[in-house]
C-alpha cells in the first residue's frame, strides 16, 4: 500500500492516495486489501482516476485489510480454574481446568452480551495425552 502519491482526477482535483485510503477504510471497508480499481468504483471514483492523470506510480490497494486479533484474558476469583479470553468482542472463550484435562468453550458475543450457553465445548482428556506419550516414548 502507498500512502504519500496522488492522482489528478478528470475534473482537475488532486487525490492524495492517504486521502483516498481513509475515504475507503470509512465508507468502503468491505473493499480492503482488494485492487484499486474496486475500491475506487466503491467511492465513486474510478472514472476521475481513469480519465484522469497520473504522475505518481500506482499501488495494488490504497487501503490494506490487516486482520490483526484483539484480545484480552482474565480470570474471575470465584472460578480459580477457569481463564476466560475475548476475542475480537466477537468471542469469549473459556478454558477449564478439571481434574480430569481441559475443557473449552465458546461463547458468541451478541449485542456487546454473551451468550449464557457454549456454542461448542471441546473435551481434553489429560489420560489420554499421558498414554500418547508413553506410546510416542517407545519410539
Amino acid at each position: 500500500m502507498t500512502t504519500d502519491g496522488y492522482f489528478l482526477g478528470a475534473t482537475g482535483t488532486r487525490y492524495d492516495y492517504s486521502d483516498i485510503a481513509d475515504r475507503i477504510r470509512r465508507d468502503a471497508p468491505q473493499t480492503l486489501g482488494q485492487h484499486i480499481f474496486a475500491q475506487l468504483e466503491a467511492i465513486g471514483l474510478l472514472r476521475e482516476l481513469q480519465d484522469g492523470t497520473t504522475p505518481c506510480g500506482l499501488p495494488f490497494t490504497f487501503a490494506d485489510n490487516p486482520r490483526i486479533a484483539k484480545f484480552s484474558a482474565r480470570q474471575d476469583v470465584r472460578l480459580p480454574d477457569h481463564v476466560f479470553i475475548a476475542l475480537d468482542d466477537r468471542f469469549e472463550i473459556a478454558l477449564i481446568r478439571g481434574a480430569d484435562g481441559l475443557s473449552i468453550e465458546v461463547y458468541p458475543i451478541t449485542g456487546d452480551v454473551v451468550w449464557d450457553n457454549p456454542f461448542d465445548r471441546f473435551e481434553v482428556d489429560e489420560e489420554v495425552i499421558r498414554k500418547l506419550e508413553r506410546e510416542m516414548g517407545d519410539d
